[in-house]
């Protein structure tokens, strides 16, 4: 004998489901991209070359287009998170994001060994 709850249960738990599904899925990408040290433009601008090899978690937002460097891509002027400070970086032609300067980004960014800021990956938030 079936009863008459059954039908109610389920129809509860199959979106409760996918909503859990959902949020797993964005927080594993959140948690994938925050296992990165946030950079410290602090450390940065006292000695860059001691942060070669390095890569972090830069949050900012584009300020102004420096120079088109051809195949090598573009320097721009970001301003970091705090609005502070202002820092250039290199965003490498692979990148194709549009970048904005009213948008604010998330990048992954990496120290070269001569202490420049290179872009590895960025998104909008």
């Amino acid at each position: 004998m079936k009863s008459k709850y059954t039908p109610i249960l389920i129809a509860l738990a199959i979106p409760l489901a996918a909503i859990a599904i959902a949020l797993s899925l964005v927080y594993a990408k959140k948690r994938s991209v925050s296992g990165l040290e946030d950079f410290s433009y602090a450390a940065y601008i006292s000695a860059p070359k001691n942060l070669s090899g390095n890569t972090y978690m830069l949050k900012a937002q584009p300020d102004r287009q420096l120079a088109d460097l051809g195949e090598t891509g573009r320097l721009i002027v970001v301003k970091t998170a705090d609005g502070m400070s202002r820092l250039a970086v290199l965003v490498p032609r692979t990148i194709k994001e549009n970048i904005s300067t009213n948008r604010r980004y998330n990048m992954v960014v990496k120290i070269d060994r001569d202490g420049r800021v290179i872009v590895e990956s960025m998104e909008k938030y």
